[in-house]
């Protein structure tokens, strides 16, 4: 259980499909109970998805980091080549009303939505060549 500051939860998904994502939720729920759960499950399922699909189909390491006043939950995994150019375009997402009948209109909301319920998002590449993507989820929900 995850309840005290320093606490970490590290988990390793090999060969992940969108299946993975059941049994993250299912983690998430029983690795902690004293915070907004269903934002902690959105924001790592959204980071998780998107390693999937955007990945070059190998590990992914998942991470829920715990302090004081918030979680931080990293995804690293090693992303497909031709993602690269369209991840680092991505990262800053326009507003909904500015996508409104666009290609980002019909999806790409996924990291909209944990920008809006984190207090920080940065994506970049790790000094080992893997992507990092960390979010920090306030404990108190709606106090970013």
């Amino acid at each position: 259980m995850i309840r005290g500051t320093g606490d970490v939860l590290r988990v390793h998904f090999v060969g992940p499909t969108f299946s993975t994502l059941a049994r993250l939720r299912a983690i998430v729920r029983d690795s902690i109970d004293d915070v907004d759960v269903f934002a902690l499950e959105l924001c790592s399922t959204e980071l998780v998805a998107n390693a999937i699909e955007h990945g070059d189909g190998g590990e992914i390491e998942y991470e829920i980091r715990r302090a004081a006043e918030h979680l931080t939950i990293t995804v690293r995994n090693r992303i497909a080549p031709e993602a690269l150019a369209d991840m680092a375009h991505n990262v800053i997402r326009p507003s909904i009303a500015e996508t409104r009948g666009t290609e980002i209109d019909v999806r790409g909301r996924g990291l909209g939505i944990v920008e809006h319920l984190c207090t920080k998002l940065e994506v970049g590449a790790a000094s080992d060549g893997l992507i990092e993507v960390r979010a920090r989820l306030p404990l108190a929900f709606g106090s970013p």
